[in-house]
């Protein structure tokens, strides 16, 4: 993973900060403008830094890892935490999260695994809920009625719902069809077909986001927490 650093010295803290999306694509290429221009600068007073050949691999392990679940990618954050614990450099240590850094930062927060934490835009909701509601707003958005938007949202709850149990589905097609006529919906040919993409849309990540609640970490923590939605 891809984690960047800030020094604190003021406060005498280290923040390792886990980002997700278009913070850790900006981050990178920060890094390699600089490499670019030769300067080859020290990121933090801890002296990290990347050569030109780190920086590749760094970019294809970068690429690479946009399947791994987040709780794996929890477990590398917990692991650079002990690390930089192990360095015996710095006083307090925590994490800065942004998007699934951010929902990563209340599972750590919850392990007691750092000294604070703060997430920016991780999800407080059950992964479900939020996917479901954001659909409905965007149809909404796009004009939609919103008799409609809630009969899709409705049927996208029952489509995730049998994909989190592992419902096997044969037939795609009959099964929209089925789920619409079982549940009294009237959607339209192209939100049915776009309901069997969803069957097997995405990979396991998204599978594990949909069952995920962040409630029952939430409710662990008991750090000095920050969170920014």
């Amino acid at each position: 993973e891809f984690f960047h650093y800030f020094w604190f010295e003021f406060f005498n803290v280290f923040a390792w900060v886990f980002c997700w999306g278009g913070i850790e694509v900006l981050t990178v290429e920060l890094i390699q403008i600089k490499m670019e221009i030769g300067k080859l600068e020290k990121l933090t007073k801890a002296e990290i830094s990347f050569t030109e050949e780190e920086f590749k691999k760094l970019k294809e392990k970068l690429i690479n890892n946009k399947e791994k679940l987040t709780k794996e990618n929890f477990k590398d954050a917990t692991a650079g935490i002990s690390f930089l614990r192990s360095l015996g450099k710095f006083g307090k240590t925590g994490v800065l999260g942004h998007s699934e850094g951010g929902t990563i930062a209340f599972m750590m927060g919850a392990e007691k695994s750092v000294d604070f934490s703060v997430s920016l835009a991780g999800s407080a909701a059950n992964g479900i809920d939020v996917i479901v509601g954001q659909n409905e707003a965007m149809m909404q958005l796009q004009g939609a009625p919103q008799k409609l938007a809630k009969e899709y949202g409705t049927a996208v709850r029952i489509v995730y719902n049998d994909r989190i149990k592992g419902k096997e589905i044969a037939n795609k097609s009959q099964y929209i069809n089925e789920l619409c006529e079982s549940n009294n919906l009237s959607l339209p040919e192209n939100l049915k077909a776009n309901l069997a993409k969803c069957i097997t849309l995405g990979d396991e990540w998204l599978t594990w986001f949909l069952a995920y609640n962040p409630a029952e970490d939430i409710r662990k923590i008991s750090c000095p927490t920050m969170a920014i939605n």
